[in-house]
């Protein structure tokens, strides 16, 4: 099985002949027997056939793997039945293009492009039929250990159980699209050199961006817990949090990580920002990021380093953004306060 390239288009997730061979790994087979051991070695042990054989099969597969995250895109090319037992992993699977029945013993779904998904819990059996000849999935597995404890996390309470979602996953809602933006942004970034997920901090933080959506997006059997009205939060708690980033600017990776420290939940973290604050925690970690880039831009000597450098130290990693907000913020580029430090102020 050899990389290949694969028609490109207008979905982000086509592995377009322009870009050769991707970030991880991307797989070709017309062999039944080859494709059975690809799903087996990336997914689990299950049983696959062709349906009808009115088209040859074409597997093409696409597989790249960040701390809790995996990231697959799969088409057949015809109509197969795949039939797994009960998943290691929680998994989001969305069609890009075409439709696929997608159920278990309980239920069962018929997902289709920009309509309908399906979010997979690891307790029971599953089966993928009646799959469209065009039909292109991209599933996100999720480790449980990570999205579990992030849960926790976000209840400020231990799990009772596994997390149930629903199956079908609504891809109209516009919580959900949140979160197709944010996997549209992984794909993309994986195939840029210089990409977020080149970073292993950059890649953890938007692993966890996208459990986080999934987890407040798609209904589950915490979903009530987890949309409850925060509890008022003491002023001591939010000045300790507010400390911390103070001390600690670019070790924070996302909100979770900021209630830990602080003792909360994040939704309690959440509402004592809004009502002791004014912002949102990530807002206020950006501006005090913001100061200290423009302090460092303010003495760095300007022959050994570049304002990209140091945006980066401080945790902007896109940089046209940053230069954005900080012209916003303080008048000039950040390239213009960075040569300053060698002529003079103007």
């Amino acid at each position: 099985m050899a990389p290949t390239s694969h028609p490109a288009g207008t979905s982000p997730w086509n592995v377009a002949d322009a870009i050769g061979k991707p970030a991880g790994q991307l797989l070709h087979t017309t062999d039944l027997d080859q494709a059975s051991a690809v799903i087996a070695e990336n997914y689990q042990p299950g049983r696959l056939h062709i349906a009808a054989p009115r088209r040859p099969l074409d597997m093409v597969m696409w597989t790249n793997t960040l701390p809790g995250l995996r990231l697959n895109y799969l088409s057949y090319g015809t109509d197969v039945v795949v039939t797994a037992p009960p998943a290691e992993r929680y998994v989001l699977c969305l069609p890009i293009t075409g439709s696929v029945r997608i159920g278990s013993a309980r239920t069962q779904i018929e997902a289709s492009a920009n309509r309908l998904g399906a979010a997979i819990s690891p307790d029971a059996s599953a089966f993928f039929e009646n799959w469209s000849d065009d039909c292109r999935v991209v599933t996100a597995r999720f480790a449980p250990a990570q999205l579990e404890d992030l849960l926790a996390t976000m209840l400020d309470r231990p799990l009772s159980g596994s997390i149930q979602f629903d199956l079908g996953v609504d891809l109209e809602e516009p919580s959900v699209r949140a979160v197709l933006r944010t996997l549209t942004l992984v794909r993309n970034e994986l195939d840029r050199p210089d990409g977020i997920t080149s970073d292993p901090t950059m890649g953890t933080g938007l692993a966890r961006l996208v459990m986080t959506g999934l987890l407040l997006a798609q209904p589950h059997n915490y979903s009530e817990l987890l949309h409850q009205p925060a509890k008022t939060v003491a002023p001591r708690r939010i000045r300790g949090a507010i400390e911390y980033m103070e001390s600690h600017p670019t070790e924070i990776v996302g909100v979770a990580d900021l209630a830990r420290v602080a003792k909360l939940s994040v939704r309690a973290l959440e509402a004592g920002f809004r009502k002791h604050v004014g912002v949102p925690p990530m807002a206020y970690l950006r501006k005090i990021r913001m100061s200290g880039a423009h302090s460092e831009l303010r003495t760095a000597d300007a022959g050994a380093d570049t304002a990209a450098a140091i945006a980066r130290r401080w945790g902007f990693h896109h940089y046209g953004r940053f230069a954005t907000a900080y012209r916003d913020r303080y008048g000039e580029a950040p390239s213009e306060t960075l040569r300053q430090t060698a002529t003079g102020p103007a």
